[in-house]
């Protein structure tokens, strides 16, 4: 088929009010700390852990907003924890290398944290006490 036009090629733009990723690494403070990578981050907070299973983006002013889980640890440790998980809405902003971080639990206030994190910093947890 000579002489017909062809199509340029394909474009990809950005939308309006573009987001960037969250960087990704170990983000952490004294009672919290975010496993982040492009897929999304696994959490780790005093006497609770939770995913995110999506990436994480952030927006123009470093603010995120994503949706994931949170289990409550203390006690016997299950050998099933889906029955115990809980939706969990993670946000917060990042200002450079410090990130403040909120934890809403089924969408009841009050929120987990603030938690201040860190860029690069682990945690310091330890393990939570039986109760």
């Amino acid at each position: 088929m000579a002489g017909l036009p062809r199509r340029p090629p394909t474009r990809v733009i950005e939308p309006r009010g573009s987001v960037a990723p969250l960087p990704a690494g170990v983000w952490g403070a004294d009672r919290a700390q975010l496993d982040v990578t492009s897929a999304g981050a696994t959490v780790r907070l005093f006497c609770a852990h939770g995913a995110i299973a999506q990436p994480i983006a952030l927006d123009t002013e470093g603010r995120f907003s994503a949706p994931g889980w949170l289990v409550r640890e203390g006690g016997p440790v299950p050998i099933d924890e889906t029955l115990f998980r809980r939706p969990a809405l993670y946000g917060g902003r990042v200002d450079g290398q410090t990130m403040t971080l909120d934890v809403l639990v089924d969408s009841t206030p009050p929120a987990l944290g603030p938690f201040a994190l860190v860029h690069g910093q682990k945690s310091t947890l330890g393990p939570c006490p039986i109760l």
